[in-house]
Order: C-alpha cells, then structure tokens, then sequence
C-alpha cells in the first residue's frame, strides 16, 4: 500500500513538475513576444519604424519607364553568342599600385593565358540592336519589374523578376561595346555607353533591395572603370564630358540607402512570420548547408533539425527577431548619419561597435560557416545583419568612386581649356563642380596636388582612415594579390595615373612568370 502511494505522489509530482514546465514556457513565450512588440511600439513612437508603404518606391511614370525597352534588349542578349555579349575584357587594368593600363589604346586584349583581338569585338549579329535598345534607355530611365514587396522573402528568394544578373550582363556589354568604341575612336558612343550603364545601376537600385542596391553599386563600378578609360583618350571633349559628369552627379547611393534597409526589415519580418506558421520553411533554410554540400542528414540529425525548429519558432525567434530589430535600428542610425554628413569612418565604427555589443558579429570561417552545419541557430534572422553591413562598407567605397570620378572629370575639363593641372580643387568651383568632392572616410575634401611632369595626384586616405600623403601601396605584410585601387589593404586609394609602356611590359613580363 505504501509503495502504490510512494507510485502515485511520484507521478503526481512528475505530473506537477511536467505542468509547471508547460506553464512557465508557455509564460516565457509570452514574454519573449511582449518585449518584441513593446520594442517595435518604441520605435514607431520614436519615428525610427517606417510603414513599409512609405519605403516602396513609388510607380514610375509611362514617359519615364523602360521597362519594355530593357526587356526587349534582354531577350535579344539570351540569344546573342558574341564576344560583346559574352566576353569579359579589363577596363582600367591595374598594373602596379597607382597605376592603371589603358586597354582601349594597346594593340590587343590580353588576359592571362589568353590574348583576344579587337576584331573579336566588332558589332555581330544582333549587337548592334542591342546596343541600341539599352542607350535609348537614357531617354527613359527607370524601371519597374514589379518586385511584390508585400510577401517578403519568403516567397521571393530568387528574385528573378528583378533581372539582376542580366543587368549585369547588359552593363557588361555596354562596357566591352563602349571598349571597342573607345579603340575605334568613336568617344561619343562610349561616353553614351557610360550613360546607358548608369541608367542599368539606377533600375536596379530603384528596386530598393539590398541587393539590388549591390548590383547597383557592381554597375556603377563598371562604369567608372570605362570613365577613366574616356579620360586617358586624347580625343576627348568639355561637351562629352559635361554631359558624364552630369549624370555622375546624379547618382545617389547615400540617399537609396536608407529606404533599402527600411524594406529589408520589414521583409524579415514578413519571412519571419511566416517561418512561425510552419515547418517547411524553416527546415529548407536550416537544410541549406546539408542538402547544397553533403549527404542528407542521418536521423538523428533530422529529429536534431526538428527540435532546433521547434525550439526556434516558439523561443529562440523571439530574442533572434528583438536582437535584429536593434541591429536594424543601429545601421539606419548609420545610414541616415551618412546621408547628412557623408559616409565618414567615424559613422562605421560607431556601427561596428554597437553591433558587436549585441553579438552580432562575423563567424571565425566567415560566410561559409554560416551557410554550412554551422549555422547560428540562436541568430538565423540577426546574423544577415553581417551581410547589411558589408553592404554598407561596399556602399561608403562606391560613394568615394563617385565623388573622385566626378572630381577626375572635372580636372580633366579644366585641363582641356587652361593646358594644366589646376594647383587646388577649390579652382573648379564653380564652373566645373557645384562644390569640391568630399572624401567619405574623413568628410573633407578629397586630397588632391599637381605634380611635375603634367600628372596629378587624388586620393582618398582609404579604410584605415590615415592620409599617407597618396601613397597606394600596401603593407609589407599585406595582401598585395590586387592592385586594384579601392583595395582595402592599401594605404590610398589614389585614382590611377595611366602606366607607362614600360610599366605595361613589366606587367606581362610578370604576369608570364607568374603562370609558369
């Protein structure tokens, strides 16, 4: 009798133990949500939560839209098998630090183990239509691809009504056409090539994803590597370049910034709720790394994977989504300072220290560790914060393109009608630029000397935030594999002088040693 009562008060209590769990989690779930929408009512008291209504770009007028255009042109590049619609030649090659080929000027088109000729770039086929349907883009220059922001995403992930690496394609060619023209000696259609790609990064950019924004931001680096190609031309005029500089001018990823971020929170979001009403969603994403790189899980890792969704949906979510929330907060905090007073690296380290305080930091294998077994399970949401700010390093470094390759247009403007080098950038205000170009590391103006023997000197002081007197070198013990002048491991980021023939051999000489 004793031990049927010892039985039965152990039951009771596991009973009463099991109950108590239930309760305090079911108590826990609550709160874990109640902090969350306490923290949201914060910030849309605050002004700092945006509708995302508010954000999604607005239709774009039928006298302005493209779209029709593009997509005609698209269809025609699918189809197309030349060299300009396939090929991928160096612009602006860099062959030693601070010093950069000019390619349209030299007798053939080498590239590693393999040497291409111009005749290979000639109009083929339907290149000619092609080129033509993307630079009557200039006269309507914007795109709506009807990207349905309203289902986050969940149900967008592969985004292909955005055409973003057709866009890439299409700038592509645009520059390897705009190559060709340059040889040829046909600066007008290369100067209208350069046009034509900055309309590509603004469709792109007008989605106002982020990464729309970044192949934005590839396309206008395209296209600043064919500017600096139009100004080594002997040929080239004030004309042509007052109407590039014009539309240099006009670029404005600072300004797009902001609202990119505003949709990509509330598209997590709308992810988000959507991984909470089931299973299947969450257990692609938390497959990803098994089912793109090794054997499907044992079953024990499957009934582990389950657990961690469950846990997830009804825990973890929660503090994933508040510590994003913050996360979010911080960047546009960043990003809104930037637009006010530039993209300064006092604004990024602010950024990177806030984020590091709530956790949100780069795993030690970087990338792949997040997409592999490794995934953070606890920050599946927070950890794309990574990704956004990446985004905005690559964000301040294509703000300081912009702003140096309107100042080198400027420079060359003055130069073309005085036959010199002005002694200060203050000299081109205000027939040349409206103001002097900032440098967006330091918010001054981008340093910049005339130098002996007809070259100038413009730089910016780089990631580090030191001016090194324009010095473009590395470190002894930096990486040194790119000369690429926005390399992160420079000193300066000077705008290249073009090398000299010598320099150019040195360069192939190397080059040759190297592969063999």
């Amino acid at each position: 009798m004793n031990k049927k009562r010892i039985y039965r008060n152990i039951l009771i209590a596991a009973g009463l133990i099991a109950m108590v769990g239930v309760i305090g989690s079911i108590i826990h779930h609550y709160q874990l949500r109640a902090a969350v929408n306490q923290f949201r009512a914060e910030l849309k008291a605050k002004g700092d939560l945006v509708e995302l209504s508010q954000a999604v770009p607005p239709p774009v007028a039928p006298d302005r839209d493209g779209t029709a255009l593009y997509l005609q042109a698209l269809a025609l590049e699918q189809t197309s098998k030349t060299m300009r619609s396939t090929g991928s030649f160096n612009i602006m090659r860099m062959v030693a630090p601070g010093k950069a080929m000019a390619c349209a000027q030299q007798p053939d088109l080498r590239d590693g183990s393999t040497t291409n000729y111009w005749e290979q770039l000639k109009p083929m086929g339907k290149d000619g239509e092609i080129q033509t349907l993307l630079t009557q883009l200039i006269d309507r220059p914007e795109c709506d691809f009807n990207f349905d922001y309203q289902r986050g995403f969940a149900n967008n992930t592969s985004f292909t009504n955005l055409h973003l690496a057709q866009l890439k394609v299409s700038a592509r060619f645009l520059s390897n056409a705009g190559l060709a023209d340059l040889h040829a000696g046909n600066l007008a259609s290369a100067v209208t090539n350069v046009q034509a790609m900055l309309v590509l990064a603004n469709a792109s950019q007008r989605q106002r994803l982020l990464i729309s924004e970044l192949v934005g931001m590839a396309i206008a680096n395209m296209a600043q590597s064919l500017t600096w190609e139009i100004l080594q031309s002997p040929d080239v005029a004030d004309a042509q370049l007052a109407s590039l500089a014009a539309d240099w001018e006009r670029m404005d990823f600072l300004q797009a910034f902001p609202l990119a971020l505003t949709i990509e929170q509330h598209c997590t979001g709308i992810t988000l709720a959507e991984w909470r009403k089931s299973n299947a969603a969450l257990k692609e994403t938390f497959n990803m790394g098994s089912v793109a790189w090794e054997n499907q899980p044992s079953p024990l890792a499957q009934a582990t994977l389950e657990a961690r969704i469950f846990l997830y949906r009804y825990w973890w979510s929660y503090s994933d989504e508040l510590r994003a929330l913050r996360g979010f907060q911080i960047l546009q905090q960043s990003a809104q300072e930037a637009t006010r007073m530039g993209a300064g690296l006092q604004i990024q380290r602010k950024q990177e220290t806030a984020l590091k305080a709530l956790g949100i930091v780069e795993p030690d294998d970087g990338w792949m560790g997040m997409l592999l077994e490794k995934k953070e399970f606890h920050s599946l949401l927070s950890g794309s914060i990574i990704g956004i700010q990446v985004a905005y390093k690559k964000l301040v470094r294509t703000e300081i393109s912009r702003q140096v390759v309107v100042a080198a247009i400027a420079l060359k403007r003055y130069q073309l009608q005085h036959g010199h080098w002005p002694d200060q950038l203050a000299e081109l205000v205000p027939q040349y630029l409206p103001a002097i170009p900032q440098d967006a590391m330091t918010n001054q103006p981008l340093p910049y000397h005339r130098k002996s023997g007809g070259i100038f000197l413009l730089y910016s002081v780089g990631e580090d935030g030191m001016d090194n007197g324009g010095d473009p070198t590395f470190p002894k013990d930096g990486e040194n594999s790119s000369f690429n002048w926005l390399n992160p491991k420079a000193h300066d980021w000077v705008w290249p002088q073009p090398a000299t023939p010598a320099e150019i051999d040195a360069f192939y000489q190397r080059e040759l040693h190297r592969r063999h």
